[in-house]
C-alpha cells in the first residue's frame, strides 16, 4: 500500500507541474506513458465503493488541470471538432439504458462509470487539448518509450523469474501474480506480460507499436535530411500539399540522385479540391521555385493504376492513352493528346523490391525512355 500511495503521489505531483510549467498540452506524453506502465493492480479499493486505480487517479487529475487552467495552459484551444462525438454519446446512452435495466444495477453502474473514464474521458481530453502535430509526435514517442520500458521488464520475467506485478497486491483472478486462463492456456507455460493483465495484451501492444516506431523513423529521417513541406490553400483552407527532398530520396529509389536532383513524393489533394488543377498548380509552382535555387532536375514517380496523377503528370503516361497506342498500332495522332500539363517526361515504366537492403530494380525493356 505505501508503494502505491508513493506512486500516486509521484503521478499527481509529476502532471501538476509539468501543467503548471510547461502547459496542459505538454503533459500528455507524459499521460501517455502513465496509461501504458500503470499497471491495473497498482490501486487503492474503497470497499463497497469502487477501485480508484492509478490511471484513473491520472486521467481525473489531468481533467482538472484542464477545467482550471484551461487554454492558457494548454497554449491554445483545439477549435477541431470531435469526430466521435455522436457515436460515443450514443454508446454511452445504450450503456446507461443497459445498467437501468441489469439484474445487477451496481456492478453495472460501475461498470459503465469505469468505461467513461478510463476510455471516453482520456479520449475527449487528447482531442481538445492537441493543437500541434509536434504534441502528436511526443505522445508517440512517450507511447514507444514506456513500450520499451515493458519489454525490459519482460526481460527480468525471463532470466530471473521475478515480475514487476508482484510488488502489487494479488488481485481476484489472479494467482500468483499469473492472470488463470484456460486450461490450455496455462499448459503453454509462463509468458510474459510485463505491467498487462495478460501476455495476448501484452503482445497486441507491441503490435500496435510496430507502425507507430516505422512512422516516427520516417519523421526523423525526413527531418534529418531536410525535407521541405509545400502546401497549397484555397479560400476555404488547406488545398493539398507535397514533399521534396534535395539530393537525396526517401529510401531506396529507382537511380541515384545527383547533388542538385530533387526527389518530389508524398503528393495529397484533399478529395472536395481535385479536378480544379490544384495537383498541376502545385507541381508547377514547385517546379519554378526549385529551379530558381538552382535544382536541375526533378523526379517523381507514380503507381501504374494513378490514372488521374499520371495524365496531370504527362498524357502519354497515363495507361488509356497506351491502350489506345496499342490498338491504332502505334499510329495514334499525337495532336489528339492534350496539352502537356507539367514539363515532367517519362523514364520509362519499373518496379523495385529490396532485399537484406539492396534495391532492386526492373526496368520494362518496351518503354521507351526520354529526358
Amino acid at each position: 500500500m505505501i508503494l502505491i500511495l508513493a506512486i500516486n503521489l509521484i503521478v499527481v505531483g509529476a502532471l501538476v507541474a509539468i501543467a503548471l510549467t510547461k502547459g496542459v498540452e505538454a503533459a500528455l506524453p507524459f499521460v501517455a506513458a502513465l496509461m501504458i506502465l500503470l499497471p491495473f493492480q497498482c490501486k487503492i479499493t474503497v470497499p463497497g465503493l469502487f477501485d480508484l486505480t492509478s490511471s484513473r487517479i491520472a486521467i481525473i487529475t489531468f481533467a482538472v488541470l484542464y477545467l482550471v487552467l484551461g487554454a492558457n495552459g494548454s497554449g491554445a484551444e483545439s477549435m477541431q471538432k470531435n469526430p466521435l462525438k455522436l457515436l460515443m454519446l450514443l454508446t454511452i446512452g445504450c450503456g446507461l439504458v443497459s445498467t437501468a435495466n441489469s439484474i445487477v444495477f451496481t456492478t453495472s453502474l460501475k461498470t459503465i462509470l469505469s468505461e467513461i473514464c478510463d476510455y471516453y474521458l482520456l479520449y475527449y481530453l487528447f482531442s481538445k487539448i492537441i493543437t500541434k502535430r509536434e504534441t502528436i509526435h511526443k505522445v508517440l514517442q512517450a507511447m514507444i518509450a514506456a513500450l520499451v520500458v515493458c519489454c525490459l521488464f519482460g526481460f527480468l520475467e525471463i532470466e530471473l523469474g521475478w515480475s514487476v506485478m508482484s510488488l502489487f497486491p494479488a488481485v481476484e483472478g489472479l494467482a500468483g501474480g499469473v492472470l488463470q486462463g484456460s486450461v490450455a492456456d496455462m499448459e503453454r507455460g509462463l509468458r510474459i506480460r510485463a505491467v498487462f493483465p495478460h501476455p495476448i495484451l501484452f503482445g497486441t501492444a507491441l503490435a500496435l507499436a510496430l507502425p507507430l516506431a516505422l512512422y516516427l523513423l520516417s519523421v526523423a529521417e525526413r527531418g534529418m535530411r531536410k525535407a521541405s513541406l509545400w502546401l497549397i490553400k484555397s479560400e476555404d483552407g488547406l488545398a493539398g500539399y507535397g514533399w521534396t527532398l534535395q539530393g537525396h530520396a526517401m529510401g531506396s529509389y529507382y537511380l541515384p540522385p545527383g547533388e542538385n536532383d530533387v526527389h518530389l513524393f508524398d503528393f495529397y489533394v484533399f478529395p472536395k479540391h481535385r479536378g480544379g488543377g490544384t495537383y498541376t498548380l502545385l507541381f508547377n509552382y514547385m517546379l519554378r521555385s526549385l529551379a530558381a535555387d538552382g535544382a536541375q532536375r526533378a523526379f517523381t514517380d507514380v503507381a501504374e493504376w494513378n490514372e488521374a496523377s499520371l495524365s496531370i503528370l504527362s498524357p502519354e503516361l497515363c495507361p488509356r492513352f497506351r491502350r489506345a497506342l496499342i490498338r491504332s498500332g502505334g499510329s495514334l495522332d499525337p495532336r489528339r493528346l492534350p496539352p502537356r500539363p507539367t514539363p515532367f517526361r517519362q523514364l520509362g515504366w519499373a518496379r523495385k523490391f529490396t532485399i537484406f537492403r539492396r534495391t532492386i530494380v526492373c526496368w520494362d525493356s518496351s518503354s521507351s525512355s526520354s529526358s
